[in-house]
């Protein structure tokens, strides 16, 4: 399967305009056998850590066998495939994972071409495969038309703006905020905007948001990750090296660990 599919999907948002403003059946039904298995899938992918979309794979993939399905299973699937294929290191860069989550995402769009959670992992999709001028087109008009509340579509147009606008991050950065707006435990948007303030030469800025990292996600696995990166802006390298081992320990699964076993921090 290649982008012919989703560009006939981009090319017919148009037409879905005239839907945009009918009600979502998106968990409507509490009673729904479905929908209560999904209930249990969003908790864990709430929890933005790499273990946790594992956990939701598994439970997704049985509700796929088990022929429990529909737009929404598939939706949430192809942005787990995603989130694997991006960030595990067992998947990281598989072109069939990839292929997986563009496939789950067609299927979500075609059983429901109003869910807004559809067009989101067709914009994750296009966004991992480097299109990011259609998948900004995607997040907008969820943002815009669909959805224009759900914090997760601000935190992806942030992250693909800064991708398609190069230095121009302005945008981006008003994109990430957003998502911390409407949500203010957003962990990918406060580590997100760590990072970027640190790129920026803003470090008060970048430890404000690590502070409210740490306030509002103090277990979360990752955040010896941003201390050590705190760390190592202010030239404290044993110290990051020591928040950075901290991190590898924790999340020996993700890509970054092998990126940070590679790394010597400490050049003495």
């Amino acid at each position: 399967m290649n982008l012919a599919k989703i560009k006939s999907i981009f090319l017919s948002v148009a037409g879905v305009f005239l839907l945009a403003f009918t009600s979502l059946p998106v968990g409507a039904q509490s009673s729904n056998p479905v929908e209560m298995e999904l209930a249990a899938v969003k908790t864990e992918l709430g929890k933005k850590t790499t273990e946790s979309y594992i956990k939701a794979r598994m439970m997704l993939e049985n509700m796929v066998a088990g022929k429990k399905t529909n737009s929404n299973v598939y939706a949430y699937l192809s942005e787990v495939y995603c989130h694997l294929y991006y960030k595990n290191l067992e998947y990281a860069g598989n072109a069939e994972m990839l292929n997986k989550a563009e496939e789950m995402a067609v299927l979500s769009y075609n059983l429901n071409k109003n869910n807004y959670l559809a067009f989101r992992s067709l914009g994750v999709v296009l966004m991992l495969k480097g299109n990011y001028e259609k998948a900004n087109k995607f997040f907008i008009f969820i943002t815009t038309k669909l959805k224009p509340d759900d914090r997760d579509t601000w935190y992806y147009l942030g992250i693909s703006r800064q991708q398609d606008i190069g230095d121009e991050k302005l945008e981006a950065f008003a994109d990430l905020s957003k998502a911390l707006a409407n949500d203010y435990a957003h962990v990918w948007s406060l580590q997100d905007l760590i990072l970027a303030h640190l790129k920026n030469g803003n470090p008060e800025k970048a430890l404000e948001y690590y502070q409210k990292l740490e306030s509002v996600y103090p277990d979360h696995p990752e955040n010896s990750y941003y201390k050590g990166m705190l760390h190592l802006h202010k030239n404290e390298t044993e110290e990051a090296d020591k928040s950075f081992r901290e991190y590898m320990e924790k999340n020996p699964y993700n890509r970054l660990s092998e990126i940070l076993a590679k790394t010597k921090w400490n050049k003495n």
